[in-house]
């Protein structure tokens, strides 16, 4: 019964100093959050939870779960995830004008089963719409080919 009213020193489940949350409340108040936190900001403030949790565990004792370190992390703001890191480019403006700039892809596929060899479908298209300007067949999608097909087109535009 004494042991219930007193609050162990130690973690019982690791034998050694720990940060955990026992019925919903860390031990130690919000003292372990704070200074695990202080922790990773001061030393690791350039690491990820999973390293920050390492170093914490080899180099201060703190043993701590990475979800744990990454929670409290993002609360503090040292940690962004993959999704919110990501940087998003402006898209290009288009063109104003009919065939300024053609844009050219191709697919490699049987497009024709077993009836013939497997071919390069190129595709051209225009910018300023986003029409197909030309669709053909090659043998091979290569800059010979698109440039050579390019060059019909281009005349067809301008001509």
């Amino acid at each position: 019964m004494a042991y219930r009213q007193t609050a162990p020193s130690r973690c019982h489940s690791c034998r050694r100093s720990c940060v955990h949350r026992v019925k919903g409340k860390s031990r130690g108040g919000a003292a372990g959050p704070v200074y695990a936190v202080t922790l990773v900001r001061e030393r690791y403030a350039d690491f990820g939870p999973t390293l920050a949790t390492g170093k914490l565990a080899e180099r201060d004792g703190l043993r701590v779960s990475r979800e744990t370190v990454r929670s409290w992390m993002t609360d503090a703001d040292l940690w962004l995830s993959r999704k919110q890191r990501r940087a998003f480019h402006q898209p290009r403006l288009r063109r104003e004008a009919y065939g300024k700039l053609g844009q050219i892809d191709g697919s490699e596929h049987r497009w024709f089963e077993d009836l013939g060899p497997p071919c390069s479908l190129l595709v051209f298209v225009d910018d300023a719409t986003g029409k197909l300007m030309q669709l053909c067949f090659v043998r091979s999608e290569s800059a010979f080919t698109s440039s050579a097909y390019s060059e019909r087109e281009r005349e067809g535009v301008y001509g």
